[in-house]
């Protein structure tokens, strides 16, 4: 039994072995442990200073968020307790909200940052709402419940109890990727297009144009076969 011990304690003072390269790990990675709790410390005790306008414009950090509403399939946000600032803007982001009973929304940056919202909430909110009432709320950081939003046309539906909302999200989700994709990406860049055109002309130039350009695909023909056969359309999968 000695001699087990003794050899084992050689094993691992060999500086190839197994052994001795797990304990060098171990004692590096302690370090590096140390090391962050060392700097987390310290920025705890005393914080950066804010960036400069130019040095937060540089970061593209708003830019790359933006990046989200440009992606061609829908995007479902189910959302539950408090959704403030970010958060908030991020469901602004998504194409359908859907709300737990308990899902509370706020832009708090105003009266308690002293900054604005730069996600989107000034420009996204007053579509969804309408100007005033979102005025109220980015100025005073106002709370909008989860039954007063879908009232106001900002969440599409309110699941009750609140811990079915992701459930029910997944679902609607399920229901929109088991239709015709390019048809479904046709119809949100038109929708969306609504939102940003200048005049109603414009955004019904771009739907007809939307509407022309689904003729003739694999799904039109698929739909068509399958509504004169009497018989459930089977959508292409495209990646």
């Amino acid at each position: 039994m000695k001699e087990h011990k003794s050899f084992t304690a050689a094993r691992r003072s060999e500086p190839g072995s197994r052994e001795n390269r797990r304990g060098g790990c171990w004692e590096r990675d302690g370090e590096r442990w140390r090391e962050r709790k060392r700097k987390t410390s310290k920025l705890i005790a005393s914080p950066p200073p804010p960036p400069t306008p130019f040095q937060a414009k540089r970061s593209r950090l708003l830019a790359d968020w933006d990046r989200l509403s440009r992606v061609r399939v829908p995007l479902v946000a189910a959302v539950r307790g408090l959704a403030l600032g970010g958060g908030f803007e991020l469901a602004l982001m998504c194409d359908l909200i859907v709300a737990g009973s308990d899902a509370r929304f706020a832009l708090p940056e105003v009266p308690r940052l002293g900054v604005i919202p730069g996600m989107g909430a000034t420009q996204r909110l007053p579509r969804a709402i309408g100007k005033y009432r979102a005025m109220e709320m980015v100025l005073l950081g106002e709370e909008m419940g989860a039954e007063e939003a879908h009232r106001a046309g900002l969440v599409c539906r309110v699941v009750s109890p609140a811990e079915k909302t992701l459930a029910a999200a997944l679902e609607l989700a399920g229901g929109i990727a088991a239709s015709p994709p390019l048809a479904v990406a046709a119809a949100k860049r038109a929708v969306s297009g609504a939102l940003e055109s200048g005049s109603l002309s414009s955004g019904l130039e771009a739907e007809h144009a939307e509407f022309w350009a689904c003729f003739g695909t694999v799904e039109h023909r698929e739909g068509m076969s399958a509504f004169l056969e009497k018989r459930a359309a089977k959508w292409p999968t495209i990646v």
